[in-house]
């Protein structure tokens, strides 16, 4: 498990750092109590201290200085002192993405959200994509609960362009995983006209408490009266409806349409706090 440390002489900061960690269930260690074993998994640092040494010994750590811009050329991103949970919650996010980041003020916080997106066919940006389209979920799942929800997302945008856009059948991914050049099927795929200019559609809706997301490929759709034995899947090395399965592991509802080019995921949303 990764690790949140500080190295602050504000003992309300600490306080603060800590009990956000519990709420995010992260585990949060000070500077001082930290084992050799445990510099390995931290993730970030905060500080209220302008010292070199500490910059130094987490020089390959993501530091966050709490109100003051630090001396050293080091990377880093600030933090003001009245920061609250969703502040929190989008340095830790960013973090696992190596320093990604937008503005969170803390007298802005949406209480619903619609967004509708374009996405080409960049399988192979697949991840960069979901955490672009849901960095805003921050203010309404916690971080392990979005970090999952993305595994889920990911696997049905990938869905919609492989087996949607790209017309790619199940039979033909094993077969070309099998023979170790799926990679070069998906590159011969999207270098075809037929391919190209097809796109997939995410729309994202939050309110009273309930999200929803549509995902809709431009392909030809598949029988969907398999969908409930790929929902009773256990085994997550098999290539067949896996996607379908660990999405179902954190959705509460996956819908297709009839056609079964989209899909609709659905997910209650808990207090932020």
């Amino acid at each position: 498990m990764s690790i949140i440390t500080y190295y602050l002489k504000n003992i309300n900061i600490a306080n603060k750092i800590q009990e956000y960690s519990n709420k995010e269930d992260l585990q949060c260690i000070a500077v001082n109590d930290l084992n050799i074993d445990d510099l390995c998994r931290v993730l970030i640092l905060f500080t209220d201290i302008n010292d070199n040494e500490i910059f130094y010994k987490f020089k390959n750590k993501y530091i966050c200085c709490i109100g003051f811009t630090p001396t050293s050329n080091i990377y880093y991103v600030r933090l003001e002192e009245d920061f609250n949970l969703f502040h929190f919650r989008a340095i830790v996010d960013s973090s696992f993405k190596g320093g990604l980041l937008n503005i969170y003020l803390s007298d802005i916080v949406p209480k619903s959200l619609y967004v509708k997106y374009e996405i080409t066919n960049r399988i192979f940006d697949t991840d960069e994509i979901v955490y672009s389209i849901t960095k805003n979920f921050v203010y309404f799942f916690k971080i392990r609960e979005l970090q999952k929800m993305r595994v889920g997302i990911c696997e049905m945008i990938t869905n919609a362009i492989e087996h949607g856009n790209l017309d790619i059948t199940g039979d033909e991914k094993f077969h070309y995983t099998s023979q170790g050049n799926y990679t070069e099927l998906l590159k011969t795929k999207l270098e075809q006209k037929d391919f190209q200019d097809k796109k997939v559609i995410v729309e994202i809706k939050i309110n009273k408490n309930k999200l929803k997301i549509n995902i809709e490929d431009e392909g030809k759709g598949f029988d969907t009266s398999i969908i409930k034995e790929y929902c009773n899947l256990t085994d997550t090395s098999k290539l067949h409806g896996r996607g379908i399965m660990i999405t179902t592991l954190y959705f509460e509802s996956i819908r297709y349409n009839k056609k079964g080019n989209k899909v609709t995921l659905i997910k209650s949303i808990a207090s932020p706090t």
